[in-house]
């Protein structure tokens, strides 16, 4: 077991195990606080077990400014805390200064199935978010003919695409200053960051481009299930999605494509992870093969949405396009 292994559990089990003596049903209400004294004491054991154990805590921010980072939040810790409160306002801006991404805090299993059963209101819009613009995916107001798929957003309360990310990527791990995996996550996920991060408003200001380039804006309410009589059917539209996404991928090959073009002048090769599904090192060996028997002369590589995975699987593939020995890790 690695020592980043050993760190991945060690720090689930502290948060996953906070109080866990009082009955589950009281410990996983979403409003239940735990005191200071007993946060601190775990804060405490997440910091000595970092230090101890993290083998990157140091390559991008210096010991003395962690150190600074962690007595900072430490003292942050100055009242009861929520989970969502401890995890959004301590953990995660503390995790994400030691720039790795395979460093960050989540919630117990039980208690991530008990938020997603619960309808609560929620930030309506689901963007897609690139470093220089936002479009709309999903508005959950579904009664709005405003802020439809496809509308351009210059502004979310005022905010525009670089402050919007500038401020949830503060609270967002990612490998050293490559944030690409944050939009992506931002896409997949904004109305989660959004609420957690910079909370619920009423209505939210919303600059947006319509359809003859005219610049205007309008306001949106905050989605409130309990009041849109369409929200249970929006969200179980969005669950069957999701469902019927997961169910295509897994019927072709999710993790790898090969598509050679018509013109034969290239090639598209798209690996979403370097996981041990997808028996990567046969799929490279054979497209590699087939590439030189056809001799087709150019080749690109998506890896846009590529989540990581095994080194071993990143650096077979490293073999195949680099002809030079190379250092994977010092």
């Amino acid at each position: 077991m690695t020592n980043r292994t050993t760190l991945a559990i060690l720090v689930l089990i502290i948060f996953s195990t906070l109080l866990s003596c009082q009955s589950v049903k009281k410990t996983m209400d979403p409003a239940r606080k735990f005191s200071a004294e007993a946060i601190r004491k775990d804060y405490n054991v997440l910091r000595s077990l970092l230090e101890k154990y993290h083998p990157a805590l140091y390559w991008y921010t210096p010991k003395d400014s962690m150190d600074y980072y962690f007595d900072r939040y430490y003292h942050a810790i100055d009242d009861s805390m929520t989970r969502q409160q401890f995890g959004f306002r301590i953990l995660a801006p503390l995790t994400t200064r030691i720039r790795c991404g395979h460093t960050s805090f989540n919630y117990p299993k039980s208690y991530n199935r008990l938020q997603q059963k619960r309808l609560s209101s929620s930030f309506p819009l689901y963007l897609k978010i690139w470093p220089d613009t936002m479009v709309v995916i999903k508005n959950l107001n579904s009664r709005d003919s405003v802020l439809t798929r496809g509308t351009i957003i210059n502004r979310v309360n005022y905010r525009d695409v670089n402050q919007l990310t500038d401020t949830l990527f503060q609270f967002m791990p990612a490998d050293g200053y490559a944030e690409n995996i944050n939009y992506i996550r931002l896409s997949a996920a904004l109305p989660y960051y959004y609420q957690n991060i910079l909370g619920l408003s009423d209505r939210y200001e919303i600059e947006y481009t319509d359809s003859s380039g005219e610049l205007l804006t309008t306001e949106v309410p905050v989605f409130n299930p309990e009041t849109d009589s369409t929200a249970k059917a929006v969200l179980q539209k969005m669950k069957d999605e999701r469902h019927a996404t997961l169910a295509r991928k897994r019927k072709r090959d999710e993790l790898r494509t090969f598509v050679i073009d018509s013109s034969g002048l290239y090639a598209l090769m798209t690996i979403n992870g370097f996981g041990e599904k997808g028996h990567l090192p046969s799929f490279y060996r054979k497209r590699f093969r087939q590439l030189r028997k056809l001799k087709i002369p150019n080749l690109v590589i998506d890896i846009r949405t590529n989540g990581g995975g095994k080194v071993n699987n990143y650096t077979a593939l490293k073999r195949y396009i680099i002809d030079s020995s190379f250092k994977v890790i010092d």
